[in-house]
């Protein structure tokens, strides 16, 4: 299966959350709404991100892959910027650090020109709405569904920029 399909349970969560949020008028709940997306969001990235290095790892090598999976199994809330690089990317060398780099810039400018938002900055804050959500209850003073709902689109493009790192 395609790392992509599963950003589907969170397209679902999106699209049913995008009629039902704006007509909440109480702004408490909006935003309660904003961090269960945060949630969904998240949750795919994850499983899309080990799905990516688990089929990596397994199609250079079965022991590789036993191994992959062992070890990243549970890398759930592991998923920033630095895990990515310095934990799993960099375990299979530093050229696919290199390539993710340059698969990042080149995403984020494209993105910047075409949507006018950093697809960095994007995931990286849904990453912290997640956390601020689920381990602290808090819910984002300044974070709105449309925010999240924007921002998990464009951090859609970092796992992107992963898969076309291991597969360059």
């Amino acid at each position: 299966m395609s790392y992509e399909a599963h950003f589907e349970h969170a397209d679902d969560v999106m699209a049913h959350l995008a009629v039902i949020v704006p007509e909440i008028p109480d702004a408490v709940l909006q935003a309660k709404y904003s961090g269960f997306a945060a949630v969904a969001a998240v949750t795919v990235y994850e499983i899309a991100l080990k799905d990516i290095l688990f089929e990596f790892a397994e199609s250079q090598h079965p022991l590789l892959g036993v191994f992959t999976h062992s070890q990243w199994d549970r890398i759930n809330g592991r998923i920033r910027l630095c895990h990515i690089k310095d934990d799993y990317l960099a375990s299979f060398g530093g050229d696919y650090v290199v390539c993710f780099r340059d698969a990042l810039d080149a995403a984020t400018t494209k993105y910047l020109v075409e949507h006018g938002s950093d697809i960095v900055t994007s995931y990286s804050n849904l990453i912290l709405w997640r956390h601020d959500f689920v381990h602290q209850a808090r819910v984002s003073a300044s974070a709105t569904f449309e925010d999240v709902r924007k921002s998990y689109e464009a951090g859609k493009r970092v796992l992107a920029c992963v898969h076309e790192a291991l597969y360059a």
